[in-house]
């Protein structure tokens, strides 16, 4: 076993520790880094480089010392050399800040997933590197380093590396252990504060990615619309207006079944004729009275919060989606359908159907884009659990008759956040 110095390491020794390897290279990581380079070239993608953790004798968790940071800008600086851009160092700090995440958001080797599926990484780089003694009063020490990379999207191995060092092998990379990191992660890391709306721009985008490397091959080509998100309301007069949308859908959707049943007429225009009608305990002369009372009501709360964030969130989602389709150089055309553009009935529908469990599509709305050539609806809604909200997206192929959907949770420090961006 090899015996570990103790000695002090100087600051000349911690600006340009010893290289351990020829030509400053580190020889056993070689057949890893070819084979991280290899899925490269198969799989083009962003690769993010994390420093290796260590584990704090005291118990304080995980950290990072040089020998994680000199892990990290060998695997770059190796990937480099094959045609490989890595992102890794002060590049990857930044990119992570940027995505409203901070250096206390990683505080062991899971972490490194979320981080870099927020940043847009395709496989992620990381591991372990711990001091082992098996005799403390003799020194007797081995450094433990566990270097392995996993595609993000399914955590998938790409390539691993295991080893052991001692002997003169490992007097060089002691040296890089005891060198003070940069890198000041989880409880010692300056703490960061992320921003709501900042967080809600890169859920869509993360949410977006992830239904485009699950589906994109059903994506290519097609004409997609997204209609403003369903953002479920507890209080306030918009939600009174919505139960208002609601009782009249309901009882709407009932009269043209009966009608059909009778052989009568059952397109929307003819039944808007029938009547008497009662809506929440009010009389109405015909189906066509009580929708313009409905109208009159949703002008009342134009511009509410609920319908504001989640018209806001559905651009979000629409330009993701866009983003993540040209990322993997599919074709197809992404439109977002504000409320302006759709008509007084068809609006009621859909507050008939935004309190709902199911994401069904509205039947006019579906109708009236199917013949303009649009293969899939976007339905998306944003529902509360118990300590946060869930973002799901539905794609409903409005020729086949099929569906598909993914979902992401918000942080839950963000509830609250949300909940005042909802409602009043």
């Amino acid at each position: 076993p090899w015996r570990g110095t103790k000695k002090k390491v100087t600051r000349a020794a911690r600006l340009s520790p010893p290289h351990p390897g020829k030509k400053g290279r580190a020889p056993f990581l070689g057949t890893f880094v070819e084979g991280v380079a290899a899925a490269l070239r198969k799989e083009p993608g962003i690769v993010a480089v994390f420093p290796a953790l260590s584990r704090a004798e005291d118990g304080s968790g995980k950290y990072v010392n040089g020998l994680g940071e000199y892990l990290a800008r060998e695997t770059s600086d190796l990937l480099a050399e094959k045609g490989v851009t890595a992102l890794s160092g002060r590049e990857l700090v930044n990119d992570i800040y940027a995505t409203n995440r901070g250096l206390d958001s990683f505080r062991d080797l899971e972490d490194v997933f979320l981080l870099s599926e927020r940043i847009g990484a395709s496989f992620v780089v990381f591991g372990s590197a711990d001091k082992v003694s098996f005799d403390k009063l003799k020194g007797d020490e081995v450094l433990k380093i566990r270097w392995q990379c996993r595609r993000v999207a399914d955590r998938s191995m790409i390539a691993f590396l295991k080893k052991d060092v001692t002997g003169r092998d490992a007097d060089p990379l002691y040296r890089y252990f005891l060198v003070e990191s940069d890198w000041k992660i989880g409880v010692h890391a300056r703490p960061f504060v992320p921003s709501p709306d900042q967080e809600v721009e890169f859920v869509t985008r993360i949410l977006m990615r992830k239904v485009v490397l699950r589906f994109g091959n059903r994506l290519e080509g097609a004409r997609i619309a997204v209609e403003p998100a369903r953002v479920g309301l507890t209080r306030g007069k918009a939600a009174r207006v919505r139960a208002l949308a609601r009782a009249f859908q309901e009882s709407f959707g009932k009269a043209r079944i009966r009608v059909l049943k009778k052989g009568g007429d059952p397109s929307p225009e003819a039944v808007l004729l029938g009547g008497p009608v009662e809506i929440q305990g009010r009389s109405y002369p015909s189906y066509g009275k009580a929708l313009e009372e409905v109208g009159r009501a949703l002008e009342t709360v134009q511009g509410a919060k609920a319908e504001t964030f989640g018209a806001d969130l559905a651009r979000g989602i629409a330009e993701g989606l866009r983003q993540a389709m040209a990322l993997l150089r599919l074709k197809g055309e992404v439109e977002f359908l504000p409320f302006h553009a759709w008509d007084l009935l068809e609006r009621v529908e859909w507050e008939g159907l935004a309190d709902g469990t199911e994401e069904s599509p509205g039947g006019l709305l579906a109708e009236r884009l199917k013949k303009k050539g649009v293969r899939f609806l976007l339905v998306s809604t944003l529902r509360p659990l118990v300590s946060t909200y869930k973002l799901r997206v539905v794609f409903h192929d409005l020729e086949k008759g099929t569906s598909f959907s993914d979902s992401i949770d918000f942080d839950s420090r963000f509830r609250e956040a949300l909940d005042r961006r909802i409602n009043p």
